[in-house]
């Protein structure tokens, strides 16, 4: 049985859905990607962008997310870190 998601799972399931979305989402998708409520989704929207993981623009008066570099990163460095822990049983 898989425990609880901890702070970075679900920082990585947004970013990962960022990703697989060419990089670029409304901001909707991030509430399903990370699987929250309105008030968590806030809550990370804010975290990430001020750590610059994600940026935002706006297109034909629509607001939409970009992963950054910065969340590439993070994203890479993360499934390197779980593979190992997975590999040795952690």
């Amino acid at each position: 049985m898989a425990g609880r998601r901890d702070r970075k799972d679900i920082i990585f399931d947004i970013l990962r859905g960022i990703q697989e979305r060419n990089g670029r989402v409304k901001p909707t998708h991030i509430l399903y990607f990370g699987n929250l409520s309105t008030k968590q989704h806030k809550k990370y929207i804010n975290e990430l962008t001020e750590k610059g993981m994600i940026g935002s623009i706006e297109e034909g008066g629509q607001k939409y997310y970009v992963l950054t570099q910065k969340g590439a990163v993070f994203i890479s460095e993360y499934k390197r870190i779980k593979e190992m822990s997975d590999a040795l049983g952690i």
